[in-house]
Order: C-alpha cells, then sequence, then structure tokens
C-alpha cells in the first residue's frame, strides 16, 4: 500500500514556490522586461526594486518549502503555516493585478483588449490565488490534512 507523505498533497502550495522560482529566475535572466507581464508588474508595483523582488520572491519559496516538509504535528500547525504568509500575499497581489487588467481592459504593459480576453488569459493566476488560499486553510488551517503514515 501507498503510503501518504503529506508533502506531496498540497499542489497548489507547491504550484506556487514553482512559480515564484520562475518569475525569480525570469528577473535575474531578463532585468526588468518580466515586470510587463502582468501577474509580475502586481508585484512590481509593491516591491519596485529587482534585487528587492528576486529576494522576496526567492524568500517565500524557501519559506513555503520548509513549511511543507517540515510542518510539525497539529498543534504546531500555526507557526509552520504562517511561513506560508508572504507567498500567499504574493499570490494574491498577483491574482489581483490579473483581475485589475481584465476589469480595467489592459494589461501591464499597456495593450489594450477586452475584458474576457484578458480575463480568460489570466485565469490561472486569478484561479491560482483562489485556491492557493484555500489550500493553506485546508493544509494548516483546519487539521483536514492526513497525518503521516
Amino acid at each position: 500500500m501507498f503510503a501518504y507523505r503529506r508533502w506531496m498533497n498540497p499542489w497548489a502550495l507547491w504550484y506556487a514556490v514553482a512559480l515564484h522560482i520562475v518569475w525569480g529566475i525570469a528577473l535575474l535572466v531578463g532585468g526588468r522586461l518580466p515586470t510587463e507581464a502582468t501577474p509580475v508588474a502586481a508585484l512590481w508595483y509593491v516591491v519596485p526594486n529587482p534585487q528587492l523582488l528576486v529576494a522576496v520572491l526567492f524568500g517565500a519559496s524557501i519559506a513555503a518549502t520548509l513549511a511543507l516538509v517540515k510542518g510539525g504535528p497539529l498543534e504546531y500547525r500555526l507557526p509552520w503555516g504562517l511561513l506560508l504568509g508572504p507567498q500567499a500575499v504574493l499570490m494574491l497581489i498577483s491574482g489581483m493585478g490579473s483581475v485589475t487588467a481584465a476589469v480595467t481592459h489592459h494589461y501591464a504593459d499597456g495593450l489594450v483588449r477586452p475584458f474576457w480576453f484578458i480575463f480568460s488569459d489570466q485565469a490561472p493566476i486569478i484561479v491560482g490565488a483562489v485556491v492557493h488560499s484555500l489550500a493553506i486553510v485546508n493544509h494548516f488551517g483546519t487539521g483536514l490534512h492526513h497525518a503521516d503514515a
């Protein structure tokens, strides 16, 4: 029988770790160019320093990875869950940036498109922000996750 491992369950949380690492690498390699992408532009608005934004993205990924891999028993779930806070903030800012782009009918780089075009294009970030928040609650907030086998 396959033994359940808690670190394998929260795919939305691991998705955000990978996403933020990819964005951090893109900023390191591409300079300011990635800040014209709508979800990254929303983060750039809050942290308009390239080195600091890379540090924030990598720091949030490291904190989330630590929480997911080392997260303790249920009585310690709050401190481990709080390590996901920075990642959650980044996901929500990116998601709101994507919603704002759809509502204002233009991407961060100024390209004008209809609402439903931008909304559909940005749906992975918008849905990711919502699912990520729910995954945090499910994994650390409610105690509904399975115990290690």
